[in-house]
């Protein structure tokens, strides 16, 4: 069976990665180099690593966004 993988607008694949069949990659979302993607990656999110993690979010021109305190967003919301 064939399942397609589908790159939003914008999304960006480093080099030697591997999106695993039935994954989407959302808008403006990064990748990096010789990541593994085995789950639906969100819009803006930046991901590394086997299996790919969100790091961090990116703006539409691929700058990493800052928390209020202007460190780099973490992966995570703060509650």
């Amino acid at each position: 069976t064939v399942s397609p993988i589908q790159l939003a607008e914008g999304s960006s694949i480093g080099a030697g990665a591997i999106v695993v069949a039935d994954c989407d990659v959302g808008r403006f979302a990064m990748v990096g180099a010789g990541a593994v993607v085995t789950h639906d990656v969100p819009a803006q999110a930046l991901v590394a690593g086997n299996p790919a993690r969100v790091l961090g979010w990116v703006c539409a021109c691929g700058h990493r966004l800052p928390d209020s305190t202007g460190r780099p967003a973490p992966a995570t919301r703060e509650r």
